[in-house]
C-alpha cells in the first residue's frame, strides 16, 4: 500500500513539473510571496545603500530590521533559513519591479523539482514475488537482562507531570484523621458525652 501511495505521489509531481517552464519558481513558493505582498502593510522601508541596505520598520512594535538585498539576508533570519525573501524582503523587493526567481534559492525552481522527481520507480513487487531469505538466517528477539532488585511497581512519571495527593484515612471508631481503625487508641479524651 505505502509503495503504491509513494509511486502515486511521484507519478504526480512529475507530470507537475513537466508542465512548468524550466528557470521559474514552483508555483507554492510564488503564492507564499503573493501572500507575503499582502501582508506588508504594517511595515515602513527606509533606505540605508541604494541597491544594497535598506531599513525596515514595524509601525505597531517600533522593531526595526535590517534587509541586504544584494547577500540575501534579513536580520530576522527567516531568509537565509528558508530561502525565499522574508516579510521585510518582500516589502522591500515589492517596490522594485524584479525578477523573484533571482531572490530565492534555487532550491524553489522548477529545475530543482525536476530533478528530485526524475528518478524512476519501478514496479514493486507483490508478497508472492519476493525472495525467501536465507535458511541460515534467523531474527532472534533482543535479550532481556532483567536489572538487580525489585521491580518497580509505579510508572515513572514526567519532570511536568503532577504528583497524586495521598489519601486522607480517618478512623471509622472515633472519626478522627490520621489513622484507621486497627491502629485506633482510642478517641480522643472527653469526645463521648
Amino acid at each position: 500500500m505505502y509503495g503504491q501511495l509513494l509511486m502515486g505521489m511521484f507519478y504526480k509531481r512529475k507530470a507537475e513539473a513537466d508542465k512548468l517552464e524550466l528557470g521559474q519558481l514552483v508555483p507554492s513558493v510564488l503564492k507564499l510571496i503573493k501572500k507575503m505582498q499582502k501582508c506588508t502593510g504594517h511595515l515602513r522601508v527606509n533606505g540605508e545603500v541604494y541597491g544594497r541596505l535598506y531599513e525596515v520598520k514595524n509601525i505597531e512594535t517600533n522593531i526595526l530590521f535590517q534587509v541586504d538585498i544584494v547577500d540575501k539576508t534579513c536580520s530576522c533570519i527567516q531568509w537565509q533559513l528558508r530561502g525565499i525573501p522574508c516579510l521585510h524582503g518582500v516589502c522591500v523587493l515589492m517596490d522594485m519591479r524584479i525578477n523573484w526567481d533571482d531572490y530565492c534559492n534555487s532550491c524553489h525552481l522548477v529545475d530543482a523539482m525536476r530533478a528530485t522527481y526524475a528518478p524512476e520507480m519501478g514496479l514493486l513487487l507483490g508478497r508472492e514475488e519476493w525472495d525467501e531469505p536465507e535458511d541460515s538466517f534467523k531474527m532472534r528477539p533482543p535479550i532481556d537482562i532483567r536489572k538487580p532488585g525489585r521491580p518497580c511497581k509505579k510508572r515513572k512519571r514526567a519532570y511536568d507531570e503532577g504528583h497524586t495527593e495521598n489519601k486522607v484515612r480517618s478512623c471509622t471508631r472515633c472519626k478522627t484523621i490520621g489513622h484507621n481503625k486497627r491502629t485506633c487508641a482510642g478517641a480522643p479524651v472527653r469526645s463521648n458525652p
